[in-house]
């Protein structure tokens, strides 16, 4: 697993804590899929969707960037219609609530500071107006391409255009 994911690769090699935010978050898609599975064959598997809740919710507090991963499961459960019958039940909206009730402990920092890191995420940190320009994204789009290796870069390319060959990889494939 750790070999799998270039990430990894690139952010343990500086003093960053993403590690564990990839790999929570991996876990956490790979268990939505399982649940995908079951639920389309056989309209349960709810205890997976939990875990996967709880994982993206240990995710999050690792670092907020794992909220995305938290909102394409929406998108995911949409886009198949067997799957979008589990949103009329309320599993998926209580495992939603189990992610959110996980980060009680962030939620009740930053309303007795003042919102303080959500100030900082969301505007403090973007005062500098030569922070982030359009003008650089080539430049970043090349340092991502170098760092990630060209050949994991194909193979993300690739993996658009792939027909899954396994009812894993079907539902896993959107998902990712």
């Amino acid at each position: 697993l750790y070999l799998a994911s270039p990430l990894f690769l690139v952010m343990s090699t500086i003093a960053f804590h993403d590690h564990l935010l990839i790999a929570l978050c991996l876990a956490a898609c790979h268990f939505m899929v399982l649940f995908a599975m079951r639920f389309t064959a056989e309209g349960r598997g709810f205890r997976w969707l939990y875990l996967a809740a709880l994982l993206l919710g240990l995710a999050t507090l690792t670092k907020y960037n794992a909220l995305s991963v938290g909102l394409a499961f929406l998108p995911f459960l949409l886009s198949h219609r067997v799957l979008r019958r589990s949103l009329l039940t309320p599993q998926p909206w209580l495992a939603a609530l189990l992610s959110v009730l996980l980060q009680a402990p962030v939620l009740w920092w930053n309303f007795a500071e003042g919102f303080a890191s959500y100030r900082f995420h969301l505007s403090e940190r973007w005062v500098d107006p030569q922070q982030a320009t359009p003008a650089q994204l080539p430049l970043f789009l090349l340092v991502s391409v170098i760092t990630l290796s060209p050949l994991v870069v194909w193979g993300a390319i690739r993996l658009v255009g792939h027909r899954p060959d396994t009812r894993f990889a079907s539902l896993a494939q959107p998902l990712a």
